[in-house]
């Protein structure tokens, strides 16, 4: 924090503040009296003031189909330089048959990923601009996931999972069925925002 214009506040807190407030420059709070603060309380903004602060709230449904001795595949991408962080909010999958699955990263010493497909993700405020984040389909001859979580899912859809998942640029978080010749689908919902300079490592 410092007493300097646009430096007390993360950039896109300071702007949204801005608006919400009508102040035209410098530090928002500053311009009604110099001793405020603002508070900010993590998620507990309504959705709609979301596009205030630059987030966009984002949503799909993937399906790839079952592929004979291979591992299908649906993932969530943030494309390379593409400015901003994707960050998993929930998700719930299903298979043709009751099976697992492993949520992860590719392991980079096993064969790649053969990518089958690039679906779109859907905007969940109709006000926002287009998303930079993606979806991918896939499929293996063998389990490629570094998983850091597994899960059990069957035929029909359960109770969305609470799960969030940071996502940098140029990076994909696959949902994989250890089962193969098997189909899953993946719905899955999130938001995404620019990546502050300072978030950089």
């Amino acid at each position: 924090m410092t007493d300097r214009p646009g430096e007390g506040y993360i950039h896109r807190y300071s702007e949204g503040l801005k608006k919400l407030l009508a102040a035209k420059g410098g530090e928002p709070v500053h311009e009604l009296a110099p001793e405020l603060l603002a508070a900010i309380v993590v998620d507990e903004d309504p959705p709609e003031f979301s596009l205030l602060k630059q987030v966009v709230l984002w949503g799909a449904v993937s399906t790839k189909a079952a592929v004979v001795a291979r591992n299908s595949l649906v993932g969530v991408a943030n494309p390379a330089k593409s400015g901003v962080i994707s960050v998993v909010l929930a998700y719930s999958a299903d298979a043709g048959a009751a099976s697992d699955i492993v949520i992860g990263e590719a392991d980079p010493a096993q064969p790649a990923i053969t990518i089958t497909g690039n679906p779109v993700t859907n905007r969940r405020d109709t006000r926002a601009r287009k998303l930079s984040t993606t979806l991918r389909q896939g499929d293996e001859a063998a389990q490629n996931v570094i998983a850091i979580w597994r899960d059990t899912i069957s035929t029909t859809f359960g109770v969305p999972r609470y799960f969030p998942i940071v996502i940098g640029p140029g990076t994909v978080v696959w949902w994989e069925n250890t089962v193969q010749n098997d189909a899953i689908t993946l719905a899955v919902i999130g938001y995404e925002r620019p990546l502050e300079e300072s978030e950089l490592t």
